[in-house]
């Protein structure tokens, strides 16, 4: 398992300020960069409209909540123009939203 807290140097990820994994509005995006960790990805607690995100699963918080989405263009890599750190991790899904999918 994945524990960021354990690495000397804290990694440097800008997140997204537009929307979440789900497409979501987190209510303050400043938390992706300090929630602790959920299952190794950063988190935030969303807004309610739409009824986004997740309820529940997550041991920080009862309020629906969100993957924080990387901040970068992985188009970038597949056409290899002006790549930067971040543009691979843009495309990273968790595991867990790969699973959902399957199955329903």
């Amino acid at each position: 398992k994945y524990m960021p807290e354990m690495c000397e140097f804290p990694e440097m990820i800008d997140y997204s300020a537009k929307h979440t994994i789900r497409g979501c509005q987190c209510r303050d995006f400043n938390h992706c960069m300090t929630n602790p960790p959920h299952n190794g990805h950063a988190w935030c607690k969303v807004t309610k409209e739409k009824r986004c995100g997740k309820k529940g699963k997550n041991p920080y918080t009862n309020a629906r909540w969100d993957y924080c989405m990387v901040n970068g263009d992985p188009l970038n890599v597949v056409f290899g123009t002006n790549v930067t750190g971040v543009d691979a991790l843009a495309s990273f899904i968790p595991n867990e939203l790969i699973e959902e999918k399957i199955s329903s």
